[in-house]
């Protein structure tokens, strides 16, 4: 057993951006048996982030192959509600990632080419509109209190990225 006063140097170095000199406080380490489930409500939180992210996946995959094939694009409004109304870290995590490949599969496709087609034309306007609130949903989480998410954000922020 660890006294508190070891517990909280250990404490220290590992998080030492929670360092407050001077101050000693105790701490209990108490080792009480881990039960074999998470808690109901976790269980049904995870299960609800399983179908969210498969969802999140499935759009994905539809929205690359629509890309690809030239046809509708409009499951990509569905992707981008799921990104500004996501609470879990992890499941918006997944949103970013799956729209930062969606936008970057439709740049390379020349969809955002400037071209004299005016249906073309509809088509980019309405796609540019996505991308300017795929970059709202970057810029909001710069102020996130999810260091993580600030993170992900700076490397969408990178020249070139897209």
């Amino acid at each position: 057993m660890v006294n508190g006063r070891e517990a909280i140097i250990a404490l220290r170095k590992l998080y030492p951006e929670f360092a407050v000199p001077g101050l000693i406080a105790p701490v209990l380490f108490l080792q009480l048996p881990m039960p074999s489930l998470p808690p109901a409500k976790k269980r049904k939180i995870a299960t609800k982030q399983h179908g969210d992210l498969a969802r999140i996946q499935g759009l994905e995959q539809l929205l690359l192959e629509a890309v690809a094939e030239g046809t509708s694009l409009n499951p990509l409004v569905d992707l981008l509600g799921s990104a500004k109304d996501a609470e879990d870290p992890h499941l918006l995590f997944k949103c970013i990632y799956s729209l930062y490949r969606v936008f970057a599969s439709i740049v390379d496709t020349g969809m955002l080419v400037p071209t004299p087609d005016t249906d073309a034309k509809v088509v980019r306007t309405w796609i540019w509109e996505r991308l300017n609130i795929f970059t709202d949903i970057l810029v909001g989480l710069m102020s996130d209190s999810e260091i993580s998410l600030r993170v992900s954000v700076l490397q969408y922020a990178r020249p070139g990225c897209l």
